[in-house]
């Protein structure tokens, strides 16, 4: 459902979109990086459609990229609608107006989709990783994730059920196995060393 929902908003932005470079073809006021300028928001958005679909698909955590493009974005995107509204003097240039304004709301509907953690989503397999691994890059930056944790600890003592789970790379299993295989490596290597050490040594006498 969350995925269905992020690629009809990613849809309308790009029919926005390419509402506003239809129009900004049509108009004379324009400068000479305006058509360019829209062709390109428009290559973005579908784009980043696409990034989006294969994200939410294969990975376990909401998009970095798509997060941090759309927040940067958002920002300028006030001001040039601002600027739109201020300039709009007859009819086409109210309508690139509106149609600025509403690509602006729907594309932080789509800021505010692409944020939402993906666990509901995930496969069996992946349904006990820890929240660090499936929080978004704003859970992440400001710690967010341990929001849970810390409301737990001020109710009650924190137990050890209470903790996260860890992640399968920080595991004690995990690191011993990798341990035992470079073990083994490492003594066959000296070996295999030896070996040819004594061989050396052999036909030097």
């Amino acid at each position: 459902m969350i995925t269905f929902c992020v690629q009809a908003a990613w849809a309308v932005l790009a029919t926005l979109n390419l509402s506003a470079l239809v129009i900004w073809a049509t108009l004379e006021t324009r400068t000479r990086t305006t058509l360019a300028a829209a062709a390109l928001t428009l290559i973005t958005a579908l784009g980043l459609c696409v990034l989006s679909y294969v994200e939410h698909t294969r990975a376990v955590r909401p998009s970095s990229i798509i997060n941090t493009y759309l927040a940067a974005t958002v920002l300028f995107d006030v001001a040039h609608t601002r600027t739109l509204w201020l300039r709009a003097d007859d009819y086409f240039n109210y309508v690139v107006a509106y149609i600025s304004a509403a690509a602006l709301v729907v594309k932080s509907i789509v800021l505010v989709l692409e944020a939402l953690d993906k666990r509901r989503l995930l496969r069996p397999e992946f349904e006990h990783y820890p929240p660090e691994a499936t929080s978004s890059i704003y859970n992440r930056s400001f710690f967010w994730w341990l929001n849970p944790l810390f409301c737990r600890g001020f109710s009650h003592e924190i137990d050890i059920d209470d903790l996260f789970a860890l992640d399968k790379h920080l595991q004690a299993a995990y690191s011993s196995r990798r341990f035992q295989a470079a073990w083994g490596l490492g003594e066959s290597l000296s070996l295999a060393y030896c070996q040819r050490l004594d061989t050396i040594q052999y036909v030097d006498t």
